[in-house]
C-alpha cells in the first residue's frame, strides 16, 4: 500500500468505539467486508496509521490524493454521487445486521455504520480515483449530495407545484381591475390523507434501522470505567509526548550506567591474597635465617 494523504492528529478528535478507538479496528472491518464488497469498493476505505502528530493514510492508489473540494465542481458532483451509491450499498448490508437478534451481528452492524458515517467521512481524490478517510470527527458535509445516511439518492420535492393560469372572464360582466398594491393570496393546499393502516412497512423498517444515537461525548465518557480512563490517559500521553518520554528514558539509562562505572571495586579478595603473600614471605625469611645459622655452625 502507498501513502496517499496525511492529516494532523491535533486538528480532529478520534472517535471511540467500545473500549478502543474506531480507527484501530481497520483490519476487522476489512476482513468482514471482504466477502460483501468488490475489491475496488473495498479499497475505497483508506488505512490510517498514527505517526506522532500526523495520521498517514495508505491505499492502493499510486498517486497522492487531495481533498475533493480542491477539484472542479463537475468532478465533485460526480464523486459525491458515486459515494452516495456506495453508502447505499453499505446501508443494505448494515440494515439486516442491526435488525438481527444476534448480539454479535448487531455489533458488526453498528461498527460498519459508525465507520461509514457521512458526517465523519471525508473524500479525497487524485482526479480519477477517490477514497474515504474516516475514524475522526471531520464533521464533513457534502456540497452537492444529500448527507442523510438513510437517503440513497438526492430526491426532489414530492409535492407538485401548483400552477394557476389567470384566464379572462368570458361573460358580459366587467372585469375588476387588479390593484398593484394588493397582495395575491395563494390558494390553500389540501393535506393528503394518510391511512395509518396502509403505511408501507418498508418505510418503517428504514426508519427503525438506524435509530438516533446520543452524540453527546459527555454521556459516552460517563460510561467508561476507571481503568479505561487510565488506559486512555497513558495512550494520550504516549501520542503527545513520546519524544519527551524517550528523552527521560535515555537520561535514566545514562545515570544508571554512570553509577555502575563509578562504583568502588570489591577489594576483599585482593586483601586476602595480599595477607597470604605476606605470610609466605615471613615463612621464607624464617627458613632463610635457619639455613644461615646452620651454615655458620658447621663452619
Amino acid at each position: 500500500m502507498n501513502l496517499i494523504y496525511t492529516t494532523e492528529n491535533s486538528q480532529y478528535s478520534p472517535i471511540s468505539h467500545g473500549s478502543s478507538y474506531l480507527y484501530e479496528k481497520f483490519d476487522r472491518i476489512q476482513s468482514f467486508l471482504r466477502s460483501q464488497l468488490k475489491p475496488e469498493e473495498l479499497n475505497r476505505l483508506a488505512q490510517p496509521v498514527v505517526n506522532g502528530n500526523n495520521v498517514e493514510w495508505y491505499g492502493m492508489n499510486e498517486q497522492k490524493m487531495q481533498l475533493l473540494g480542491s477539484f472542479p465542481e463537475p468532478l465533485q458532483r460526480q464523486t459525491e454521487q458515486e459515494y452516495l451509491t456506495f453508502i447505499q450499498k453499505i446501508k443494505n448490508i448494515t440494515s439486516s445486521l442491526i435488525n438481527n437478534n444476534d448480539p454479535e451481528k448487531k455489533a458488526w452492524g453498528n461498527l460498519i455504520k459508525d465507520t461509514f458515517n457521512i458526517d465523519n467521512n471525508m473524500l479525497i481524490s487524485d482526479g480519477s480515483n477517490w477514497a474515504i478517510i474516516w475514524g475522526w470527527e471531520f464533521r464533513n458535509q457534502l456540497q452537492f449530495g444529500n448527507s442523510s445516511f438513510e437517503s440513497d439518492q438526492i430526491k426532489p420535492s414530492e409535492t407538485p407545484a401548483v400552477e394557476q393560469k389567470l384566464e379572462p372572464q368570458q361573460n358580459n360582466q366587467p372585469t375588476e381591475p387588479i390593484e398593484n398594491n394588493k397582495p395575491i393570496e395563494p390558494l390553500p393546499l389540501e393535506k393528503p390523507r394518510v391511512d395509518n393502516k396502509q403505511v408501507d412497512e418498508s418505510i418503517l423498517i428504514d426508519d427503525e434501522a438506524f435509530p438516533e444515537e446520543d452524540e453527546n461525548p459527555t454521556a459516552e465518557r460517563s460510561r467508561l470505567s476507571f481503568w479505561q480512563y487510565i488506559k486512555r490517559f497513558f495512550r494520550w500521553l504516549a501520542y503527545r509526548f513520546w519524544g519527551l518520554m524517550l528523552l527521560i528514558i535515555y537520561t535514566l539509562l545514562i545515570i544508571f550506567l554512570t553509577k555502575q562505572c563509578t562504583k568502588k571495586p570489591d577489594c576483599s579478595e585482593f586483601q586476602k591474597v595480599e595477607r597470604e603473600l605476606k605470610f609466605l614471605e615471613g615463612r621464607i625469611k624464617e627458613r632463610c635465617s635457619e639455613n644461615v645459622e646452620l651454615n655458620s655452625e658447621n663452619q
